[in-house]
């Protein structure tokens, strides 16, 4: 009997170890889920803002693409990454050197018709 009591004893105070293992690991098992949860909140803030930024850019792209090339070939460029050649109507040359421009033109003599 006394082996009983001894059995008894020492498996109630496992139950009462477990008890407050577990009562002293609840504060640090809700402390880290609180900063788990706030850095998923601070990440989720930044990723909006980078989804803003990202989608500002595209419209600064998309807008910029429409200025230099007629709609039709921007959205297929858009759509399919290549554009084969087509005829125009008419087009703009664009130029950011003055040089060669000025370079060719003034050798020409004006024509005059008399």
């Amino acid at each position: 009997m006394l082996v009983r009591a001894s059995v008894g004893v020492s498996q109630t105070a496992v139950y009462a170890l477990m008890v407050v293992v577990v009562i002293a690991m609840c504060p640090v098992i809700m402390f880290a889920a609180n900063g788990l949860s706030t850095d998923i909140q601070l990440y989720t803030v930044t990723l909006v803002e980078k989804t803003r930024e990202l989608n500002m850019e595209k419209f600064k792209t998309e807008t910029l693409l429409y200025q230099m090339v007629p709609r039709s070939v921007a959205d297929r460029l858009k759509s399919c990454g290549s554009v084969s050649h087509m005829n125009l109507h008419s087009f703009t040359k664009y130029t950011n050197d003055i040089q060669p421009i000025l370079h060719r033109s003034i050798p020409n003599k004006p024509f005059l018709r008399g």
